[in-house]
């Protein structure tokens, strides 16, 4: 519920506007208001596009906020309608401690109009236990919940009968051997692979309801223990059930691409198809180092992989071709790529798999190696593929051959390859792989990208290379802006000493001078895909 100690944001006189629409955000005791007021093309648009007088005053609503979702990375708050609660569309961006308009918080074109979000018919399915919607068509929703919050029961299943057991146990002759498999409660670590990483997906996947209008009235039929994918519809890549918007969540070759949708990725692994991987191998909801990722003590290294592929443990060097204890030879960077997007960053696919030059010249998945090796052409990917594993040769044309992998992503590429590149740019390990003295020219480019979060994603890689610590950029901003931005950008990059590249310079297209090769760049640039992408995070 809203209040001090769960409310994140400031509220005490802030002032919001985006697209002329306004917020002010008041503090009352210990109670968050808004006032909110909608622009002229909001109100033309419910008046069913009719026009409206430009001196008409501005409607205004003022609403208290009751409840709020979020507490790792970014907060958003709830208000009262008549139509169940409503998102205020703004998010609290906790790192940047800055507000953020919900249509520049997600990977959306542009000119996506705004949503307003139901958390009645939405988040309470993952941020609640037990939640019961309660629509009904004379009362709207009478939402009823076990807990805010994942608690014990979106686990373990309803608690009732398993109280009354513990409590029946008490009751019993002390030398009695009570039989615990009666106990109706589900431990997920006692069941069956599959069975326990089904109860993850209830939130850890993209699905629909089998029978929409008894889950608005009465909620889930599903319980922990039981089949889900028999209970609901999955939105697999490229199956009837999966429309076009959710299409999107996929990388071409059926890789999920969505954060927050890893059970989608999980059974495409054959770990997963080979009956023995869950979610539990890994996580934890009891026992974990980090509440970010829930993982398991020493799950975050090798040891995550071992634990089955033991044989593995005295010849990783040899199979890797790397340093042991260097990045290139942490299973995950290869198998577990940051390939998968959501909530402003790169994370890991949970897809298991090898690296392969030709599934991504034919589909355009980033290759794990390239995202490591970010001045690396494709075609040095495929040489290394074939050379170490005698992956077959593959077909790729000159720029594959030539060019680097990511500089190609970053300035040809859809905004989803955007925006995992701008993410690579800026990854620890890849800069200490690739160096890190020639990629701001290409992330300068990218703070004047149409898509929001690409701009975001690419000034926080930005800031972390020599020379831009101090930049400033809001990434919220006009088209006139934004160029301003890149432009001085490429300023500094200009005016600084930088190393002769060597051949390295052809494949990150720099000159002898050690200056970006402007001509070839906005070459590639001409030849951006501009296709509509809107990830369903």
């Amino acid at each position: 519920m809203a209040g001090p100690q769960s409310v994140l944001a400031p509220f005490e006189n802030v002032h919001l506007q985006s697209r002329g629409r306004t917020y002010d955000l008041e503090r009352r005791g210990n109670e968050y208001w808004i006032t909110m007021s909608v622009s002229q093309a909001d109100r033309e648009s419910q008046a069913g596009g009719k026009s409206l007088p430009a001196d008409r005053p501005p409607r205004a609503t003022t609403k208290k906020v009751v409840l709020t979702t979020g507490s790792h990375i970014a907060q958003t708050y709830w208000i009262s309608s008549g139509k169940g609660l409503l998102q205020v569309p703004w998010m609290y961006h906790l790192e940047e401690q800055r507000w953020i308009p919900d249509e520049d918080s997600f990977l959306l074109p542009p000119d996506s109009p705004s949503v307003t979000h139901q958390w009645n018919t939405n988040c309470v399915k993952c941020h609640t236990s037990a939640p019961r919607p309660g629509m009904t068509k004379e009362s709207g929703f009478r939402t009823q919940v076990a807990e805010l919050g994942i608690a014990c029961e979106a686990c373990h299943g309803p608690g009732e009968a398993h109280v009354r057991f513990r409590e029946d146990l008490k009751s019993q002759p002390a030398a009695s051997v009570p039989n615990l498999d009666q106990d109706p409660i589900t431990n997920p670590a006692r069941t069956s692979p599959s069975l326990a990483s089904q109860i993850c997906a209830q939130c850890h996947s993209s699905h629909r309801e089998a029978d929409l209008g008894d889950w608005l009235a009465n909620g889930s039929r599903f319980r922990p223990g039981e089949e889900l994918e028999k209970k609901v519809r999955m939105h697999r890549h490229n199956t009837p059930e999966t429309k076009a918007d959710y299409e999107q969540g996929y990388w071409a070759d059926g890789t999920c691409r969505t954060g927050g949708d890893e059970y989608l990725g999980l059974t495409t692994s054959k770990c997963f198809e080979g009956g023995k991987l869950s979610c539990l191998s890994c996580h934890s909801m009891h026992r974990f180092a980090s509440t970010t990722d829930q993982l398991r003590p020493q799950m975050d290294g090798n040891q995550a992989c071992l634990q089955c592929h033991e044989d593995m443990r005295d010849k990783l060097q040899e199979h890797t071709h790397h340093a042991a204890q260097s990045s290139g030879s942490l299973c995950m960077n290869c198998h577990m790529p940051h390939i998968t997007y959501a909530l402003f960053k790169g994370i890991r696919s949970h897809r298991i798999d090898s690296p392969s030059a030709a599934v991504s010249a034919m589909t355009g998945r980033p290759a794990a190696c390239n995202l490591c090796h970010l001045d690396k052409p494709l075609g040095w990917t495929a040489d290394k593929l074939t050379e170490w594993y005698g992956q077959p040769a593959v077909e790729l044309t000159d720029q594959q051959t030539t060019t680097s992998a990511t500089v190609t992503m970053a300035l040809q590429g859809d905004a989803a390859q955007r925006v995992i590149a701008a993410w690579h740019l800026g990854w620890e390990p890849a800069r200490q792989a690739s160096r890190e003295d020639w990629q701001a020219p290409f992330l300068a480019y990218l703070l004047d990208d149409p898509y929001s979060v690409v701009r975001y994603v690419s000034y926080r890689s930005l800031k972390k290379l020599p020379g831009y610590e101090e930049f400033l950029y809001d990434f919220v901003i006009t088209k006139e802006r934004r160029e301003q931005g890149k432009n001085q950008a490429l300023r500094i990059w200009q005016t600084r000493t930088h190393p002769a590249f060597g051949e390295l310079g052809n494949s990150i297209l720099m000159n002898q001078e050690g200056q970006l090769d402007i001509e070839a760049a906005e070459e590639i640039l001409k030849k951006r895909d501009n296709r509509r992408i809107a990830i369903p995070e």
